[in-house]
């Protein structure tokens, strides 16, 4: 049907000179046309392996994480969405921008 699977990655990478430590927080911004219907997110930082997200954002991914000099922090992120008026998508396109802050 109209049901789709939109999952998407997130890294950090700590290109410093000294351990650091961030904040991650992600929302989902689909258009009105589409609904999310669950979300969950995997990552591969000790001590915060992942877990379900709410219906509505934002989503907090890290809060206070400590990242050591040269580490990658990756953060999968999976959207289960519901597409309405499928019979208007004739030449639309959709896509997803990524503000960082």
């Amino acid at each position: 049907g109209n049901m789709y699977q939109v999952n998407y990655k997130i890294e950090v990478r700590n290109l410093g000179g000294a351990t650091g430590q961030y904040d991650l927080f992600d929302t989902p911004g689909f258009d009105n046309d589409i609904t999310i219907n669950s979300a969950l997110y995997t990552s591969n930082v000790a001590g915060n392996p992942g877990s379900s997200l709410a219906i509505v954002g934002p989503w907090t991914l890290a809060n206070d994480q400590t990242i050591p000099i040269g580490v990658t922090h990756s953060y999968n992120i999976s959207v289960k969405v519901t597409l309405h008026r499928v019979h208007h998508l004739q030449g639309k396109v959709y896509s997803m921008n990524l503000v960082l802050m």
